[in-house]
């Protein structure tokens, strides 16, 4: 078949309304609630082991928390970049 170098626009504004779906789906519904449980995991992980003396080295409990938070920082970092823009 050859073509005609003509672009069919009703295949083009069903391609936008799918992306526009998927886009929906993916920034709007499931960022959201990926960031919301990673979060929510951090907090936990951090009473668990700030508050709960879930391990015997100090050390290794300070290293495990201020990885928590530094994670939950990137989470709302990257949530409000892509959320943005």
């Amino acid at each position: 078949m050859k073509s005609s170098g003509i672009i069919d626009t009703g295949i083009l504004l069903e391609m936008s309304g799918i992306n526009a779906s998927i886009e929906f789906w993916l920034l709007g519904v499931l960022l959201p609630v990926i960031i919301i449980l990673g979060v929510v995991g951090n907090i936990t992980v951090t009473l668990m082991f700030y508050l709960g003396k879930m391990c015997k080295s100090k050390t290794l409990s300070g290293l495990i928390v201020t990885q928590a938070i530094t994670d939950s920082m990137f989470l709302v970092r990257i949530g409000n970049l892509l959320s943005c823009g």
